[in-house]
């Protein structure tokens, strides 16, 4: 590939060429910041001079060379362009040459220079070149001239002053440093009218491009240069790395810029090559755009160096000043791109990086830089070096209602544990951490609850931490460790009547009994799975009797701040529990319970971070207000954009339940599932009954049998039995016995879920309609009778407007009694269609379908293609599977056979035709199309023979995707 944005300096090369041809010999010196392409530039015009009958010799400079006299020049006498006896008299003269100039006989150990090389060792080597060039013109090229030993330097100026009428052209390259003045020798070779000079900047945006084109078609290109230019700063060898690493990806569509192993050599290669890396250092450890201490305090540089090397790395298209930057410098400027950042930071020793922290947070305290910079570069440096890094790290870590789940605070506050402070503050410590962690990863958290409660009897913690403390315990179905806080804190008996809120299905501790629902006990895979581990949480009994807590002024201790923030009694388990049983709810006052609902989700709307929300909201859903509960979901993420893991998780629930009631089967699954991610399913206690509950009856309606298998063997808490969160997860098990064929073990969860919403006081179609269910246990073991008392008794608890549950138990119904049963599923299709539904319109219209089968083949061959559709988009794969043959499940949503006839009608017809098949009347299409009821007539007569059909009623649901309201009427 062609140099790009080289043209200029080419041409000045070729007019210096053409000049020593002619017997004016030259030199001419490449210079620019590192990796912009000097060598390459240098190297193809020798290939123009070997084109044009030059010879063209090449020696590469390196650090190394101090130490070994004429290594840089000897390099040049291994070429073509001398005979095998010049070679040899070569080859005596530096060893001569060399041996003067030892190190080994200066006076101080060090190199003596290049004044040291006999003056005939220089007239003897520079003979060479000369009888050379006097056979053909020649060009000798050094790169990285400043790097190159004083003896090679003073050859190179004898070299250049020997060559005025001589066809020698001598090109050298120069690397823009952050490093002292060049050496004298060096200083004297690049003096003089000889002397030509051309400085090579960085690619523009189009230059960035060119390159790109030699790698990516022009739309990719164009996509690309921009973003590329931006984070290289246009330097040739960085966006080169770039291509590599974009390359080697191995995504199949790769982000915009990856930023890989080559990427980051690129970065170290250059900051060597410009000497410009302790600065880089400094500049990667400090903050961002920092106001506190400078790079050069942190690394021991003065003013003057700090200032050449800014402009070295802004040369070098490394740094950068505005909004690109991202890190200070003495000129302004900051790294260009995060990924600058992370290359220099890797390319140190873990110990030196850590050290330089350190220091960085030292030099930061000092200046009074904000406490988040400093206690970063601590967390980092894995250090507290004193009781000051302790109460940065406490004071960094912020309020816990602000910073609860952020890995950072997380970060802060364990290392302030290990800083050894007191025992109060650790405690306050502890417990802030205890706060934070619990909204990422609420597990991991609860392992601090011995010593947090020890902490609070002993007066380390104000009284208000034990609602806290007793509220995870709960979650997590600890009953006995949310027993042993009451009293610790608030008033006795607090613990316990929250317990009683959030499970109902607990005896109070007095009794020491706990009754036993039918079914729990007995054997079998429908018994509720138990964790091993978790009997602690299911006991029942009363702890021993313990004395208050000391009254300590929750002011007076370091973690008030923490306890203020989290202290109130939001628990999303009780307030769930309280929605459910409104009496409201059970006495047909829906709307009230919905603007009791909707009271609390508008109180906590401006509260981020508690947990009655999502109660609500998930209460919203199961009573079906599926419409409000998304309005509600939306409101609450818009003021909480950037939640912790755990209430984003729970966010995912609650659009999970949504799309649950939607028939979304792969939306169900992709928010149970990435709720998960974010909080693994242990983390959500004994609301994880909810999540997993809605996820395996996704599973099922899929056909995903074993995998829904699989999530029911995972174990939940033994308290989890107790509340209603188990229920959706009992019926979930229930539909799952029932789809593999276990109908009698289906029938008993069924069971259980009635028999436990009845005592709790929770009996809402809406949230488990197991008398729906129970019906379909029956139905599947021939048993009728039963079945259709059950669902008549569902259907008629069920207030108005109550769709969902009214579709689903009206098509259970059609099935229980055949003799109404397309009249029966009609109307289960209207409710489905106004609850919106579609995995139970479908489940409707395939039982329509049956019923049409004999006397009507087209309209159920029709049916089956729409149900089987609404299938396909629920992700419903097992429904195709019985809608009899003609609609098999591969073919959900193809048209129907001689779809292609709808072709024939005009827009007029298909306008007619469309509202016909949905259930107009003459008149009513007339007065919607604003024609005449004569003009549809005779539309509809028209229709009629090009489909070859005889009624309206024949009219296929394909045309125009027309809804089913009125064809199901």
């Amino acid at each position: 590939m062609p140099i790009v944005e080289r043209t200029e300096e080419m041409s000045r090369l070729d007019a210096v060429f053409a000049g020593s041809r002619a017997g004016h010999g030259a030199v001419f010196l490449v210079e620019g910041p590192a990796g912009t392409g000097k060598t390459r530039l240098v190297h193809e015009f020798g290939e123009r001079a070997v084109e044009a009958g030059a010879t063209f010799l090449s020696a590469a400079a390196s650090r190394a060379d101090h130490g070994f006299p004429l290594s840089a020049a000897g390099r040049l006498f291994g070429g073509p362009a001398l005979r095998a006896a010049q070679l040899e008299e070569a080859e005596r003269l530096l060893e001569e040459g060399a041996a003067a100039a030892d190190p080994g006989r200066s006076p101080s150990g060090g190199p003596v220079g290049g004044a040291a090389v006999p003056a005939e060792v220089l007239r003897g080597l520079g003979a060479l070149l000369l009888s050379a060039a006097d056979r053909a013109p020649l060009v000798i090229a050094v790169d990285d001239v400043h790097h190159a030993d004083p003896a090679s330097l003073r050859f190179l100026h004898h070299l250049v002053r020997r060559a005025g009428s001589a066809r020698i052209m001598l090109v050298l390259t120069e690397c823009v440093r952050a490093a002292p003045p060049s050496p004298l020798p060096h200083a004297e070779l690049l003096r003089g009218p000889r002397v030509h000079r051309a400085r090579l900047r960085t690619l523009t945006r189009d230059g960035v491009a060119a390159v790109l084109s030699g790698h990516f078609d022009p739309l990719t290109v164009r996509r690309l240069a921009g973003g590329w230019h931006r984070a290289t700063g246009g330097n040739p060898l960085l966006v080169h790395a770039l291509v590599e690493d974009h390359r080697a990806s191995e995504a199949a569509h790769p982000p915009e810029l990856v930023f890989g192993e080559a990427f980051r050599r690129a970065v170290l290669t250059c900051l060597q090559r410009c000497e410009a890396m302790p600065l880089a250092r400094g500049l990667a450890v400090l903050p961002p755009r920092s106001s506190g201490p400078g790079a050069g305090e942190l690394v021991g540089l003065d003013a003057r160096a700090v200032a050449l090397t800014g402009e070295v790395l802004a040369a070098t298209g490394l740094t950068a000043t505005g909004p690109t930057a991202t890190g200070p410098t003495a000129t302004g400027g900051g790294f260009r791109h995060e990924a600058v950042r992370a290359a220099v930071l890797g390319g140190m020793r873990a110990d030196r990086r850590r050290a330089l922290r350190l220091r960085a947070a030292e030099l930061l305290h000092r200046a009074g830089a904000p406490a988040a910079e400093i206690a970063d570069r601590l967390v980092a440096a894995d250090r507290v070096p004193g009781p000051w890094a302790l109460a940065v790290l406490r004071e960094a870590s912020g309020p816990i209602s602000g910073a609860a789940g952020r890995p950072e605070t997380v970060a802060r506050l364990r290392l302030a544990l290990r800083g050894r402070p007191g025992e109060p503050e650790r405690a306050a410590i502890l417990f802030d951490l205890a706060c934070a962690e619990w909204q990422a990863d609420p597990e991991r958290a609860i392992r601090h609850l011995p010593e947090l409660s020890a902490a609070l009897r002993a007066g380390h913690l104000p009284p208000d931490a034990a609602g806290r403390l007793a509220a995870w315990a709960m979650w997590l179905g600890r009953v006995d460790d949310a027993r042993e806080l009451d009293g610790a804190g608030a008033a006795p008996g607090t613990v316990e009547r929250r317990l009683a809120r959030a499970f109902p299905g607990l005896a109070p501790s007095g009794d020491g009994t706990e009754p036993a629902p039918p079914g729990t006990a007995r054997p079998g895979p429908a018994a509720p799975p138990t964790r091993a581990r978790a009997s602690r949480g299911s006991a029942v009994k009363r702890s021993p009797a313990r004395p208050p807590a000391p009254r300590v002024p929750a002011e007076n201790l370091p973690s008030a701040r923490g306890v203020r923030a989290v202290a109130e009694d939001d628990t999303l388990l009780g307030t769930f529990v309280e929605f459910l049983t409104h009496p409201a709810l059970h006495e047909d006052e829906h709307r009230v319970a919905v603007a009791h609902i909707e009271h609390v989700l508008g109180e906590r709307a401006s509260a981020p971070g508690t947990c009655a929300p999502v109660a609500a909201l998930a209460a919203l859903v199961h009573v079906g207000e599926v419409e409000r509960a998304e309005h509600w979901c939306d409101a609450l993420e818009r003021s909480d954009p950037e939640p912790p893991p755990l209430m984003a998780a729970l966010y995912l629930v609650a659009r999970a339940l949504i799309r649950s009631r939607r028939g979304d089967l792969n939306g169900v699954v992709e928010h149970v599932l990435g709720a998960f991610d974010l909080v693994p399913p242990g983390g959500f206690g004994v609301f994880a009954g909810i999540p997993m509950g809605v996820l395996v009856e996704a599973l099922v309606a899929r056909g995903e049998h074993v995998a829904a298998g699989r999530w029911l063997d995972r174990p939940l808490p033994d308290a989890t039995l107790h509340s209603p969160f188990v229920l959706p997860f009992l019926r979930a098990r229930g539909e799952h016995h029932l789809v593999v064929g276990r109908a009698r073990t289906a029938a008993a969860e069924f069971r259980l879920c009635g028999h436990l919403m009845r005592t709790w006081g929770c009996d809402l179609p809406g949230f488990v309609p197991w008398r729906t269910d129970l019906a379909r246990a029956y139905l599947a073991v021939g048993d009728a009778e039963p079945a259709a008392r059950l669902v008549r008794e569902e259907i008629r608890r069920l207030p108005d407007g109550r769709t969902r549950p009214r579709a689903g138990a009206l098509r259970v119904l059609a099935a229980a009694v055949p003799d109404e049963r397309t009249r029966t599923l009609r109307q289960a299709a209207r409710a489905a269609e106004r609850a919106g539904d579609r995995l139970e319109l479908a489940r409707v219209l395939a039982g329509l379908a049956a019923c049409h089968r004999t006397e009507r083949p087209h309209r159920a061959r029709e049916l089956e293609r729409r149900a089987a559709a609404l299938a396909a988009e629920c992700g419903a794969a097992g429904i195709g599977r019985h809608l009899g043959p003609g609609a098999p499940a591969e073919r959900a949503g193809t048209p129907a056979p001689g779809a292609d006839r709808f072709t024939e009608l005009s827009d007029a017809e298909r306008r007619v035709a469309a509202l016909a098949a949905e259930g107009w009347s003459n008149r009513q299409i007339a007065k919607r199309l604003h024609v005449t009821t004569s003009t549809v007539e005779q539309h509809l007569t028209r229709v009629y023979r090009k489909l070859r059909i005889n009624r309206r009623t024949d009219l296929p649901l394909d045309l125009a995707g027309i809804p089913l309201r009125g064809f199901l009427a």
